[in-house]
């Protein structure tokens, strides 16, 4: 008899290039290429899930090449011949294994979602309670300067997208540039806001605000050093959202921004908060506080992505500033057999068992 054992923890690195135009140029680097790690976790029962570890080094500091080991290493001896009848405690073991590492520590746990959902024959989402919505509202990044910009909105706005968030945070003649030619590419009715990624000083803060309210944007995002909470909650002042990204990753950091009343809304990745179960909570407790919740991205693969809609289907209330849910839309090739179904208005949640996603074959022979 079954009893939903772990048996195997395998893995394999799954590379994948962005669109030349939606190269995602932000104040610290351009994200270009994905180097992601792909997590299968096999039952006893023949069930099979999948996870995906969804870091870049120059962001989060994790990729394939530092996930690999420390999964094969640290994570699945505490996993292997232990049983998901208890779900909570192999959360438990793996969010202790290692400090930090949290998308790492997503892949494997987002794997033993889509392992439980299989067996219990039921979506994820209806694991974390139930649906809430059957679509998400989403937008894309668009970055670069002058025609790298233009190439970038036509880019997005051949994939359905009509709904924008432009990079900024190199300076204030260039961030104001950008944004001016988002707006005339777009139109004026058009929903535009901006992310600086902690690359605004103060004093560019307060010079971009103004000066960006005045062309329409719909919300700041990131605008200040991760750690400035007080100077995130004075820009509220400016009577515009202010949303913390790299402010949240962790439990005590969200206690932090509701504490400082710094933001209006957060953005919380599966990858940054550790997994399914934290990023499901951090929302709850950011709802209970009044914040709204945007389930954000670090360019997620197909995994990743299904990960994404199954979190915000679930969550009680999500702002009104569209997700970041782009799935294959960055990339040049998709890695599923059926893409997610985003036609750049929506993300719309599918029913199926665990996250609902077939990997490629030629993914599938890779994994050791």
């Amino acid at each position: 008899m079954s009893t939903r054992t772990i048996t195997a923890i395998e893995t394999t690195p799954v590379k994948r290039n962005f669109k030349p135009a939606l190269a995602v140029r932000g104040s610290k680097n351009t994200h270009d290429t994905s180097l992601f790690l792909f997590v299968r976790v096999l039952l006893d029962n023949g069930v099979i899930g999948y996870g995906e570890v969804s870091g870049t080094l120059n962001w989060s500091g994790e990729d394939a090449t530092s996930a690999e080991p420390i999964i094969r290493e640290k994570i699945r001896p505490l996993l292997i011949g232990k049983s998901l009848a208890d779900f909570s405690i192999l959360l438990s073991k793996i969010e202790l294994s290692i400090d930090g590492n949290y998308f790492t520590k997503a892949g494997v746990e987002m794997a033993l979602w889509d392992a439980l959902g299989k067996c219990e024959d039921k979506p994820v989402h209806s694991l974390l309670g139930g649906k809430k919505r059957d679509e998400i509202n989403v937008k894309i990044s668009i970055s670069g300067d002058e025609q790298y910009l233009t190439d970038s909105y036509e880019e997005a706005k051949k994939s359905g997208f009509r709904k924008f968030k432009v990079k900024v945070g190199h300076g204030r003649a260039r961030d104001l540039s950008r944004f001016a030619l988002a707006r005339q590419l777009a139109g004026e009715g058009t929903y535009i806001g901006v992310d600086a990624n902690c690359g605004w000083s103060r004093d560019e803060a307060d010079f971009c605000i103004p000066e960006l309210k005045k062309l329409g944007v719909a919300f700041i995002e990131q605008p200040l050093d991760r750690q400035d909470y007080k100077g995130s909650h004075e820009l509220r002042g400016y009577n515009l959202p202010i949303v913390a990204d790299e402010s949240v990753f962790t439990q005590v950091q969200l206690d932090s921004v509701i504490k400082e009343a710094a933001a209006s809304d957060i953005s919380i990745y599966i990858g940054k908060s550790g997994g399914i179960s934290n990023a499901f909570k951090m929302a709850n407790k950011a709802n209970a506080n009044g914040l709204g919740v945007i389930i954000g991205s670090n360019a997620e693969l197909g995994i990743g992505t299904a990960a994404q809609i199954h979190v915000a289907a679930a969550c009680s209330r999500l702002s009104d500033i569209p997700s970041d849910i782009i799935g294959h839309h960055f990339y040049t090739e998709d890695v599923l057999e059926i893409p997610q179904a985003i036609d750049g208005l929506v993300a719309k949640v599918n029913n199926e068992a665990g996250l609902g996603v077939s990997l490629l074959p030629e993914i599938l022979r890779t994994f050791r």
